[in-house]
């Protein structure tokens, strides 16, 4: 089943590619929708199991659980953060002439800290519904491919 996701978002994803090449739609505006589909395969197709695991409630749970489980739903909530920080960036480190690593790793760093601070107050503060959480991911994509192209 993964593997099938990942080959079929390849596949979008090269098909994107192909339809603004065709219609000479500008290279950053490709960028600007190739972070967005990535934002959402990585967002809602790539999470598996993290999408329970970033769930305090999930790990309250399991048979079995311990306190010393008691902080795992964070580890849970850094590995996604970092993993759609990473996923959304790629349209910089394939598209564009190479960007300067030290702001690629802020960004990162910026990014996975607030999509982690985000994703904690839809999934286990409850603050926020899933529209709002949405809306701030959209954002941060405008505003890290507004500082990066």
């Amino acid at each position: 089943m993964r593997i099938e996701t990942n080959l079929s978002s390849f596949v979008i994803s090269n098909y994107f590619l192909y339809i603004c090449k065709k219609y000479h739609i500008h290279m950053e505006i490709n960028i600007l929708f190739l972070m967005i589909l990535l934002h959402i395969i990585d967002d809602f197709h790539l999470q598996g199991i993290l999408g329970q695991m970033k769930q305090k409630n999930w790990w309250l749970k399991q048979k079995g659980y311990k306190d010393m489980y008691e902080n795992d739903y964070q580890t849970a909530l850094t590995i996604h953060s970092l993993s759609w920080s990473i996923f959304i960036m790629l349209p910089f480190l394939f598209m564009t002439p190479p960007i300067n690593p030290i702001l690629l790793a802020f960004i990162i760093i910026v990014n996975t800290i607030v999509h982690c601070y985000v994703d904690d107050l839809k999934c286990n503060q409850l603050k926020i519904n899933l529209a709002s959480d949405q809306v701030i991911h959209f954002l941060q994509i405008l505003i890290t491919w507004l500082i990066c192209i």
